[in-house]
């Protein structure tokens, strides 16, 4: 899987072992990436949780 963008100047990719997240921000400097974090699995397992659970709220608020 190639480098998709997301916006905002982040970018995303498959990391070098299964199921690792790369996020970089390129923002047009010769140096570019400046900035890489890199997600391992349990990371992103925990992400998509909180991102559920955050969407569970926020529909909830929506509903009063």
């Amino acid at each position: 899987m190639r480098k998709e963008y997301l916006g905002d100047s982040v970018y995303v990719e498959m990391g070098s072992f299964q199921g690792e997240v790369v996020l970089t921000t390129n923002n047009g400097y010769p140096d570019d990436p400046r900035n890489r974090i890199i997600l391992d699995p349990t990371v992103v397992e925990a992400f998509e949780q909180w991102l559920k659970a955050s969407r569970q709220v926020q529909d909830r608020e929506n509903e009063v």
